[in-house]
């Protein structure tokens, strides 16, 4: 989490899928692109560190993202950066 892109996938996955809600990944980046949430990187970078730890369930054969076991107890923090991450220090991930 300590990336600001992770986080903010984090976030939109908490606010915009249900707990069980299994997406399909294309889906989920147009999606996050269309909220203003680059996904660079989303395949090769974060989907993998998310899904290592626990943040997320990334099936890549079925190409599906869904909520990790984690995510849940870090939701409020992460909507708490997200709502304030303009008054966040400069160089503060």
């Amino acid at each position: 989490m300590s990336h600001q892109s992770r986080r903010r996938i984090l976030v939109f996955l908490a606010r915009e899928y249900g707990a069980d809600e299994a997406v399909e990944l294309e889906r989920f980046a147009a999606e996050l692109a269309e909220a203003g949430v680059a996904p660079e990187n989303l395949y090769h970078v974060h989907l993998p560190q998310l899904n290592e730890a626990g943040f997320v369930d990334w099936d890549q054969e079925r190409a599906t993202i869904r909520r990790g076991p984690l995510l849940e107890e870090a939701t409020p923090l992460l909507e708490l950066l997200d709502e304030h991450r303009e008054e966040l220090p400069a160089g503060w991930p």
